[in-house]
């Protein structure tokens, strides 16, 4: 396994505009390869091995490079899978690199590969990388009673075409302006039933 280098910058890196809000503090470090000769490899393992799961990986060019300098690299997983190729950072701004739908390793191994293309002088790097796994919540099923309650407040509030009900995973739903200026909470137990509907 290759050894990792953190190297980091005490200059702003522009996450403004970024959908997935990646704090300062994570942004102004990067891991780059020890031996700027290897490739960068990350090895992910995930508790639940037949998980799906979802990966982020930020990436921003926190070096000031010399007009001679290029940073590209390629990024492959479990052996030989593409992820995407030619990649070169942006200056002192964030990007997000993601996977547009579920990936799933036989073993719950997830191996990423960053290597340089031949047109790169430094090695790769990255800033940060975040993997979700997909909640499997079939099994849960929805009481008819929760139902009726949401109708009817859908209902009450003329909200029939302002608000779509989305369950998994949400402890508590905040509707405002519920036509006439009102607000309610609809609060949700660690099984997602609704245990209260509160109004202000």
């Amino acid at each position: 396994m290759v050894s990792i280098l953190s190297i980091s910058t005490n200059l702003l890196v522009n996450s403004t505009n970024s959908f997935y809000d990646v704090p300062q503090r994570v942004v102004k470090t990067a891991a780059v390869p020890a031996n700027s000769s290897q490739p960068l490899t990350l090895n992910l393992t995930l508790d639940e091995t037949t998980a799906e799961s979802y990966i982020y990986m930020h990436f921003a060019e926190i070096q000031n490079l010399e007009a001679n300098e290029t940073r590209e690299f390629n990024v492959t997983y479990n052996g030989d899978q593409e992820w995407f190729s030619y990649f070169r950072p942006p200056n002192f701004k964030i990007t997000t690199a993601s996977s547009r739908e579920a990936m799933s390793s036989p073993d719950g191994n997830f191996n990423f590969t960053l290597a340089m293309t031949g047109n790169s002088t430094l090695p790769p790097l990255i800033n940060a990388v975040e993997i979700y796994e997909v909640l499997d919540l079939r099994q849960l099923e929805t009481d008819e009673d929760e139902v009726s309650a949401m109708v009817n407040i859908k209902r009450s509030y003329e909200l029939m075409k302002k608000v779509n009900w989305c369950l998994n995973g949400i402890q508590s739903i905040r509707l405002k302006e519920l036509g006439n200026g009102m607000t309610k909470d609809v609060l949700l137990d660690s099984n997602q039933r609704v245990t209260r509907v509160a109004g202000k």
